[in-house]
């Protein structure tokens, strides 16, 4: 744990599959996320929070793809490799 920095990330999101795909390019049983939420710690303790639930019957893979970035980028800055 002492090799962890800070802002630290915990996502949880959730997925749908369906046996006949809905959107072009899938295959049967697909997982397909729909809806995240994600928990930034900034600093011990202090946390901020960040949402994210696709509109119903629209293709949410890109929307979903590009929400996560942009929540996530507003806070990495680039970093030196480790080595790790």
């Amino acid at each position: 744990m002492n090799t962890l920095s800070y802002p630290l990330y915990y996502l949880d999101f959730e997925t749908f599959q369906s046996a006949v795909p809905e959107y072009d390019g899938l295959k049967p049983y697909a997982q397909i996320p729909f809806q995240y939420s994600l928990h930034i710690e900034m600093a011990p303790g202090k946390l901020e929070h960040r949402e994210f639930l696709a509109n119903e019957g629209i293709d949410p893979r890109r929307a979903i793809a590009e929400r996560l970035c942009s929540d996530i980028s507003c806070f990495v800055s680039r970093r030196p490799r480790t080595g790790l």
